[in-house]
């Protein structure tokens, strides 16, 4: 079982990866802004089942691969902590501009939520950020470690669905018109960038004291 320390950290970390504008985002963003909170939630409701999905197989797949190899384990964290510091560099250095052109406003909740299914599922990063991100916060002494990834993986989903329903709230009441501001984007994201990357040293001097 996770620590109360391990869930939390995992939370900001995943809480800062979700302001990087994505196709999810601006969906989420263009619907609430057009037809309401209610809309954006019903794609983020899709979205979610499907990581939920995703998550269940991957914790499987985790624990097959401690129980298989401890040397592909530790290189699967040492490929989190760079993938961190990756993302953290990308954010500071390039904050990447949201932009809602081109995407249709007006769709039923069935539509939604469907497309938050499929968005999900089709995406290919998902699977890798699971498979590369969970193991760096993963402690096999604190035993069974497809709890620890279950536990882990609602850890995301949690992240995700705060972070997406401030954004249809934020999106619904004020529109669109801050959150694709370039200097706002650019402030959340460089505050991000550190916190991705503060965790990322922090894992590493971590993982180097093991």
């Amino acid at each position: 079982m996770i620590s109360f320390e391990t869930a939390l950290q995992f939370f900001i970390v995943n809480s800062s990866l979700c302001l990087i504008p994505c196709a999810e985002m601006i969906i989420v963003i263009t619907q609430s802004s057009t037809q309401g909170w209610k809309a954006g939630m019903t794609f983020v409701a899709g979205t979610c089942l499907a990581l939920t999905v995703q998550v269940m197989l991957m914790a499987f797949g985790v624990s097959a691969i401690i129980q298989t190899s401890e040397w592909i384990f530790n290189g699967l964290k040492i490929v989190g902590v760079c993938y961190l510091f990756f993302l953290a560099w990308q954010m500071f250095s390039r904050p990447i501009a949201l932009t809602t052109q081109g995407v249709q406003p007006f769709k039923s909740r069935a539509t939604l939520f469907r497309e938050g299914m499929v968005l999900n599922f089709s995406t290919p990063m998902t699977p890798l950020f699971l498979l590369f991100l969970i193991p760096s916060f993963i402690d096999t002494e604190r035993g069974n470690i497809m709890l620890q990834s279950f536990q882990l993986g609602g850890v995301i989903i949690l992240a995700i669905l705060s972070m997406y329903t401030a954004y249809c709230i934020a999106a619904d009441r004020a529109g669109a018109l801050i959150l694709q501001s370039e200097r706002f984007q650019g402030y959340l994201q460089r505050g991000a960038a550190s916190t991705i990357a503060g965790f990322a040293i922090y894992l590493a001097l971590a993982q180097q004291s093991l």
